[in-house]
């Protein structure tokens, strides 16, 4: 029987930031990252930001009101561009988008699903493009991350 540590080290997380999701050529790195640490027997957990510009594009639009959909849609179509993947595989992040964008005004609950469109938009391209290279499996943290109003763990940090 395994212990958790001895689960536990059979993994290994990589993150990569915005400019690495933004071409085919830094996509490649991640796919060759990847590899590298399976062909060494690891699990590889692989966590990345939105593409390049689109977080700051969310950001305007929360601050400023400034219309993002347009733009975001155009960075994320040259994605899918170079990754030779279909936009439709991010039709439901963009359909947020562009109901969110129409509003006059965002509460903070239409100010955080928007600011989590980048990555989730980003993340619908790469898997689309991942799933060329293997069997990439698709987590969603909501699904594995939880919080509970007993947890006091911040009050030591």
């Amino acid at each position: 029987m395994l212990c958790a540590g001895e689960i536990l080290s059979q993994w290994v997380v990589v993150k990569f930031g915005g400019s690495s999701v933004s071409s085919r050529t830094k996509c490649q790195v991640i796919i060759d990252v990847v590899n590298n640490h399976l062909k060494q027997g690891h699990k590889v957990l692989v966590v990345h930001s939105a593409a390049q510009g689109l977080t700051n594009l969310l950001a305007d639009r929360c601050q400023h009101n400034t219309p993002a959909f347009a733009a975001f849609s155009e960075i994320l179509q040259a994605l899918a561009q170079d990754l030779e993947v279909p936009m439709s595989v991010a039709n439901e992040p963009l359909d947020t988008l562009k109901a969110l964008d129409l509003l006059a005004q965002l509460d903070v609950y239409q100010q955080a699903s928007l600011m989590a469109l980048g990555e989730l938009a980003t993340h619908r391209v790469l898997m689309a493009f991942l799933a060329k290279h293997g069997q990439p499996q698709s987590l969603d943290p909501k699904e594995w991350l939880g919080s509970s109003s007993e947890d006091k763990r911040h009050a030591e940090a």
